[in-house]
């Protein structure tokens, strides 16, 4: 998605009247996840009731997955990590 694809789908959803702007369904799946995870059901509006539902329900079942996946790539490059922060002199004391 570029800027301006981005910016438009924003102001769409502005227009809309939206309580929580995202502008995609990846970043709308998200947003119904953290409605529930940081238990703000209630709290703030919902953009639509029926379509929230369906969205909290979607990442119930795939965050977990998407959030396993990202932690393993993370771990899997810890030592590379690691190692760049040893040759930039990170850890050595001043």
């Amino acid at each position: 998605q570029t800027a301006d694809q981005a910016a438009q789908a924003l102001w769409r959803r502005l227009e809309r009247g939206d309580a929580h702007i995202t502008g995609d369904l990846l970043t709308d799946i998200l947003r119904a996840d953290l409605m529930t995870t940081l238990g703000t059901r209630g709290a703030a509006p919902k953009n639509n009731w029926i379509v929230d539902a369906f969205l909290d329900w979607l990442s119930f079942m795939l965050v977990p997955v998407w959030r396993a996946s990202v932690d393993r790539k993370v771990k899997a490059h810890a030592k590379e990590h690691e190692k760049y922060l040893q040759d930039e002199g990170f850890f050595e004391m001043p």
